[in-house]
């Protein structure tokens, strides 16, 4: 009698681990819906997007997978942070702060010119000041969303349809300025026409625009502006926003702790690997240019100092004013900013 007891015990134990194997194996994965404006063409930021969500599902054994909406089909970059964080339309987002200025001014802040040059600092400085700074923290928190690993992609450059040989032969000529260039054509005398980088190729072609003044490197070719114009200006200047990959807070809160641990230990290895993938890909970029009959332009180092001392006047004043009336700590910020970077 005991025999058949302890069969009958057995065999329940057995079928309820084999149901708990089944109800495991069988639950539904958690997706998040990624947004980005960029199409989907080979290059650092795209491989970076893509790694991303190959290291996420496999870290995570499944559980937690992203799927990509590539060039902006849920929505414009400028919303995003805002898609992201409240609307629901998409869980995560390739956000360029260049558009979110004053909505997440700290972190934005990164993007300021004549601070640094190159793209390896400013994102490492700003990851550190978020990850020990309160007042980064909550700006972030405010709008609902967890930044996952912070980068920039290539050094910005100018670009024209015609060579020139300084700033001031576009003075009264229209332009689009990104982010924070556009103080410093204003101080300039030069006509910026706002719009967001995909529509500068239509511009561009339609002579809207002459010219496009602060954009990566890569997305010349992204979105296609060299068919348009043929001579890039090196921008030694700075600039580029540190931008973010940012996640949905609740829909971060559901993922369970050990897969949140697994998920920021594929992150934390992002930039780095990124940085390297950048630096391959310009020297492609350039040679790939070249073969497309694209010039590129050198200022003279008296016309970028000239620049520099022009646009840290306009650009910084105009800045730490702003923060100032909104009650931003923007001297804090540039104190602690600067430390980072040394």
């Amino acid at each position: 009698m005991k025999i058949v007891r302890l069969f009958v015990v057995l065999s329940l134990v057995c079928s309820l681990v084999t149901f708990v194997g089944i109800s495991s194996s069988s639950a539904k994965p958690l997706v998040l819906k990624w947004t980005t404006f960029e199409p989907e063409v080979p290059g650092s930021t795209q491989l970076a997007l893509k790694r991303m969500a190959k290291l996420t599902e496999e870290a995570t054994e499944g559980r937690v997978k992203i799927k990509i909406y590539w060039g902006a089909v849920l929505g414009k970059a400028p919303d995003y942070l805002k898609m992201v964080g409240g609307a629901g339309v998409a869980d995560g987002a390739f956000l360029v702060t260049t558009y979110n200025q004053w909505e997440v001014p700290l972190l934005a802040a990164g993007g300021l010119p004549f601070l640094y040059k190159g793209h390896r600092a400013a994102p490492k400085a700003q990851w550190e000041l978020y990850n020990e700074w309160p007042a980064m923290q909550a700006e972030l928190k405010k709008v609902n969303v967890k930044p996952l690993w912070f980068f920039q992609p290539h050094a910005h450059w100018s670009g024209v349809k015609e060579p020139i040989k300084s700033m001031d032969d576009l003075k009264g000529k229209k332009v689009w300025a990104a982010g924070f260039w556009q103080e410093l054509v204003d101080a300039l005398d030069i006509v910026n026409v706002p719009m967001v980088a995909p529509q500068a190729y239509d511009a561009l072609q339609k002579g809207v625009i002459t010219g496009v003044i602060g954009m990566p490197y890569h997305t010349w070719r992204i979105f296609k502006l060299v068919e348009t114009l043929k001579y890039l200006i090196e921008w030694p200047l700075g600039g580029q926003p540190v931008c973010a990959h940012v996640v949905n807070l609740d829909k971060w809160n559901k993922i369970s702790p050990r897969d949140q641990k697994a998920i920021e230990g594929v992150m934390a290895g992002m930039h780095d690997h990124f940085v390297v993938q950048v630096d391959k890909e310009e020297v492609k970029l350039r040679e790939w240019y070249k073969s497309k009959g694209v010039k590129e332009i050198r200022f003279s180092d008296q016309e970028y100092a000239r620049l520099e001392k022009i646009g840290r006047e306009a650009v910084w004043n105009s800045w730490l004013k702003t923060a100032k009336s909104q009650g931003v700590p923007g001297e804090e910020w540039f104190r602690r900013f600067q430390a980072k970077l040394k």
